[in-house]
């Protein structure tokens, strides 16, 4: 338990951190590599409500069913992780970079995704009806899923020259 603990400026490398409680703690420009961190409440910290840099990195992490309900984590880096059943409802995260990472059965609800990077990110259903989406980068195939909310039907038909 990290019970009022403040964080700044850290690396935490291969760590297995799963069901760990942040309560009163504070974090500023933590890095968290190859670790597993599921389970996790992050809104138990205190966090700005504002911030210039990211608060919080995640490379190559685990950090599946923890929540960032309702945090404003602009910036917030989370690159080739494994995100599964985590929940974003109500969050700010504007100009995130969420790459290459898994969302298989992530919440995103009123969630703020201004200018966020998914780019080969996968797994993810991101309604544009109830997320603020302008500016985010998706790739395609998996850029296809926001299309899911409007209950539209792709059929898919060879171009002509019989090239697909």
């Amino acid at each position: 338990m990290f019970d009022g603990c403040t964080f700044r400026d850290c690396t935490f490398t291969d760590c297995a951190c799963r069901l760990l409680h942040v309560p009163k703690s504070r974090f500023v420009g933590v890095r968290f590599d190859k670790c597993d961190l599921t389970y996790v409440n992050w809104a138990e910290g205190v966090w700005p409500k504002s911030a210039n840099s990211a608060a919080l990195t995640f490379t190559e992490s685990h950090i599946s069913y923890s929540t960032f309900s309702g945090l404003v984590l602009k910036k917030l880096v989370m690159t080739g992780c494994t995100a599964h059943n985590v929940d974003f409802a109500e969050a700010d995260l504007t100009q995130a970079r969420c790459s290459e990472t898994d969302f298989t059965d992530a919440r995103f609800h009123n969630t703020i995704l201004t200018e966020a990077d998914f780019s080969r990110a996968v797994g993810y259903a991101i309604s544009p009806l109830n997320n603020k989406l302008r500016g985010a980068k998706f790739t395609l195939p998996d850029a296809l899923a926001l299309l899911a909310s409007f209950e539209i039907v792709l059929a898919d038909y060879p171009l002509p020259g019989g090239t697909s």
